[in-house]
């Protein structure tokens, strides 16, 4: 005859009824939102502890609006987790809640002209005004290096735009994302010709698929010339990195 079932597995056989009956509880609620703050989230879901629980979670996809973010989020595992049918994140993606529709960003408005040099990043794009949507869990901005940081996975849309001085000759910019200082992705060949009279804004944008901590920086390949020129009314330029999705497997 096997011995009383150990007081562990018990708990973990009532934590199993308290989740499905919270879940039942939430999809018989009508058209009820499912909403509320982190808190909330995790104890209608509860935390995952193990791989078997983060793939059955994650099969679920299930959506929750965060009401402490201010987005809709939903929950994944990482590719090759046993057990796992939903799309998964790519492999060396830490599973986790992660939004699922707009949300985080951040966007520099420079405010003093800055004076740029080749084989070097544009810096000083924080100053005039800096919106930042999720905090420094997904963004942080360092001057020194005129880089922006991506704490956390994800596929990224990056904007960087700037306004030229006059004068003669032609610019060419990098939009690049970079590992530990070292670039691994760039768009290549922004050049602008310059104007005798009138500014010029030179731009680059592209969506990258980036693992957790990645940069991104806009670099002068060549030109020596003021960036982020204008006066008190216009807008000098704009660094802008926005979140658009978890980096998940292709289909």
């Amino acid at each position: 005859m096997s011995g009383p079932t150990p007081p562990t597995d018990m708990q973990g056989w009532m934590r199993e009824v308290d989740k499905r009956l919270s879940r039942l509880d939430r999809r018989s609620s009508g058209n009820k939102e499912p909403r509320g703050t982190t808190a909330e989230r995790n104890q209608a879901f509860w935390v995952p502890a193990n791989d078997a629980e983060r793939a059955a979670l994650a099969n679920e996809k299930v959506v929750w609006f965060n009401t402490d973010l201010g987005w809709w989020e939903s929950y994944y595992a990482t590719t090759g987790t046993a057990g796992l049918t939903a799309k998964g994140l790519v492999a060396g993606t830490a599973p986790g809640w992660y939004p699922v529709g707009l949300g985080p960003y951040i966007r520099l408005e420079p405010g003093t002209t800055f004076a740029a040099t080749p084989n070097n990043p544009i810096r000083s794009w924080a100053g005039l005004r800096n919106d930042r949507n999720g905090g420094s869990a997904w963004f942080t901005y360092t001057d020194a290096d005129g880089r922006i940081t991506v704490p956390r996975a994800g596929r990224y849309l990056v904007r960087a735009q700037t306004v030229q001085q006059t004068g003669t000759g032609t610019s060419n910019f990098h939009l690049r994302q970079l590992n530990a200082n070292a670039y691994e992705r760039h768009v290549d060949g922004v050049a602008t010709p310059l104007n005798s009279t009138l500014f010029t804004l030179a731009h680059a944008e592209a969506e990258f698929p980036a693992p957790a901590g990645r940069q991104f920086d806009l670099y002068v390949q060549s030109g020596t010339l003021n960036v982020h020129s204008g006066g008190s009314t216009g807008i000098r330029g704009e660094f802008l990195v926005r979140y658009m999705g978890p980096l998940l497997v292709s289909d």
